[in-house]
């Protein structure tokens, strides 16, 4: 590495050693160096990002990000370039950036923006300072080789009613620990993207910052860790105003006031003129940190058609926290599929990029109603995938756990265990030994499932859709797309779903049973009940409550609330009911309401 070396990419640096290297040849009156005999020999010839992605192929891809390559750095824009581009397409005169330092690979203005909103935008990413000034508008970096100016005091004058130096410090509890930054990848076919930068030690909440900006992975997390040091480098600001002989003072100046340095943020000029300045961060940005830029994510846009696309409200799975999934499966996967909701017919959000290629099927056969809990030993069942394999696994395997699927029935998903994996045709395949009714679905298997019911093996393709709180049963408009495809594409998957209420039902009782008038049972739980150690099961709802039910047979149905896992029947009204009586019992969520109900029909 060479020596003053931080060991990352910085576009900047490089740029401008080009613009001085080169304007100072053209500047020459003698020809000693005709500038168009001037070569850069580190242009390379491989396309990009194709290189430095596939080190199959080139094993020195590892180099370009701290290599001085100008393939994938030269088409950036500068900050100066961009402002003053911005201002004449805008209509905005008197720009000057000339002193604005910055480097992005694009931008892309979707909507209604003003050249003003950009810039300022802009700006902040940057930390550049911006001045106004009549109507001319001075957008500048801070410029360190200046010396800061001393101004005490006896410089300063009264400007209105306002005190002659004014102090501010933002609190601690207003700044954030940690900043999201939100930007298109440029590694990922412009697919938007996220990082995020942590303080650590101090700090309340979360910063979100959006930009149209083209960036990245390793750009954008320098940015976003300039964005939240700054926050804090800069929480101290002066104000003050000068008599007309400080008119030289410019935004960016640093300048030393009660003994700390500032630099200038804002000036108005007047009768007299008025200065904003801020703490200094004198640290220099920070150079692109390395990435690993991957094969699959610089692959061109997925095609072979449309996707089969599943949205499972499911169970919460066993070590998990989610329980509204998506899978995506094509016979030829490129690239990744991005997963967008929203409430309306526009604006939607990506909740989910599904990067691997889910197994993903329908049943060729209907699957008859079953039992829970016991293996299915005589049941056979035939499902043809969309792409992938199913494999056998071990009893042991089996009972941790392993090859779990959800398949379709008309009140939701039942999830399944599988011990035996056939290949009986192409994509074909039988399953058997099969375990029904897991995590809570006894009622779906109660069901069956028809021909042609969805199959989805529950594995690490599968991806959480991230559903806000408020979203929970609520009808959104999904689509699927994949990476670099428009919303107009004939390989877009449009659907409606609602999701993230099975997740929060309680799970039916079991062990019904009853003895000497009293009816009681068992109760389980939804999260973490597993563990055998434990002298009761968790509980996850807020208050323990039940609905019972009882069926006399002449007059419809009985019921009553428990708080307890048994309820007492008067002796005497429990032998007014028939012989053959149903009980049925289910536990109360205060958020959704009675989960599913247990019953048993019992003889007295």
């Amino acid at each position: 590495m060479p020596y003053h070396s931080r060991g990352g990419r910085d576009d900047l640096a490089q740029r401008r050693f080009l613009e001085a290297h080169l304007g100072h040849w053209a500047a020459q009156t003698n020809g000693m160096v005709p500038t168009d005999r001037i070569y850069l020999w580190t242009w390379d010839a491989r396309p990009q990002p194709a290189f430095p992605a596939q080190q199959n192929v080139w094993t020195d891809g590892g180099n370009w990000h701290l290599g001085h390559w100008l393939t994938g750095r030269l088409g950036g824009v500068a900050a100066d370039d961009l402002m003053h581009a911005l201002a004449a397409d805008g209509g905005l005169s008197g720009v000057d950036a000339t002193r604005a330092d910055g480097v992005i690979d694009g931008l892309l203005l979707d909507g209604d923006h003003t050249a003003r909103s950009v810039i300022e935008a802009l700006s902040d990413l940057w930390s550049l300072s911006i001045t106004q000034s009549g109507d001319a508008l001075c957008v500048a970096s801070a410029d360190w080789s200046l010396p800061p100016r001393p101004i005490g005091s006896d410089d300063m004058v009264e400007a209105g009613e306002d005190v002659v130096l004014a102090h501010e410090r933002v609190d601690d509890a207003e700044l954030p620990g940690r900043l999201d930054l939100s930007f298109a990848d440029v590694f990922s076919s412009y697919e938007a993207a996220s990082v995020s930068a942590f303080r650590g030690d101090a700090g309340v909440g979360t910063e979100n910052v959006s930009l149209s900006v083209s960036l990245s992975e390793g750009m954008a997390q320098s940015h976003a860790s300039d964005l939240l040091r700054s926050r804090w480098a800069t929480r101290d600001s002066v104000s003050f105003a000068l008599p007309p002989a400080w008119e030289d003072l410019a935004a960016g100046d640093p300048i030393l006031v009660d003994g700390r340095e500032y630099a200038v943020a804002e000036i108005e000029r007047g009768e007299a003129i008025s200065i904003s300045a801020r703490s200094v961060d004198r640290l220099a940005l920070r150079p692109a940190v390395q990435e690993a830029v991957t094969i699959a994510k610089v692959l061109p846009p997925a095609s072979g058609g449309a996707p089969d696309v599943n949205l499972l409200d499911l169970p919460r799975l066993p070590g998990t926290t989610a329980s509204v999934f998506g899978a995506v499966s094509i016979k030829r996967w490129r690239g990744s599929f991005g997963l967008y909701a929203s409430a309306g017919t526009d604006g939607f959000s990506r909740r989910a990029i599904a990067s691997r290629n889910a197994v993903c099927g329908r049943l060729t056969s209907a699957l008859p109603p079953g039992t829970a809990w016991r293996w299915a030993s005589q049941v056979r069942l035939v499902v043809e995938l969309v792409q992938g394999e199913l494999s056998s696994q071990t009893t042991v395997d089996i009972l941790n756990g392993a090859n779990v699927a959800a398949i379709e029935t008309s009140t939701g998903w039942e999830l399944v265990q599988f011990r035996s994996a056939t290949l009986i045709g192409d994509n074909l395949y039988e399953l058997s030994g099969l375990l029904r009714g897991q995590n809570g679905t006894e009622t779906q298997m109660g069901q069956g499932a028809v021909a042609g019911a969805r199959f989805v093996l529950l594995d690490d393709a599968l991806v959480s859709l991230n559903l806000e709180d408020a979203e929970r049963g609520v009808d959104l408009n999904w689509r699927a797309l994949g990476s670099g495809d428009l919303a107009s594409s004939p390989n877009a998957v449009s659907a409606q779903f609602a999701g993230g209420i099975r997740g929060l039902e309680p799970l039916s009782p079991v062990h019904l049973r009853l003895s000497n008038n009293i009816f009681s049972w068992t109760r389980r739980d939804r999260l973490d009940a597993d563990n055998w150690d434990q002298l009761d099961v968790p509980m996850s709802e807020r208050t323990e409550s039940y609905l019972v039910r009882i069926a006399d047979g002449s007059t419809g149905t009985i019921v009553h609330q428990a708080t307890v896992s048994e309820t007492l029947f008067d002796a005497s009204g429990l032998a007014a009911l028939p012989p053959n009586v149903q009980l049925e019992v289910a536990q109360i969520s205060a958020i959704t309401g009675p989960g599913a109900f247990a019953s048993r029909t019992f003889t007295h």
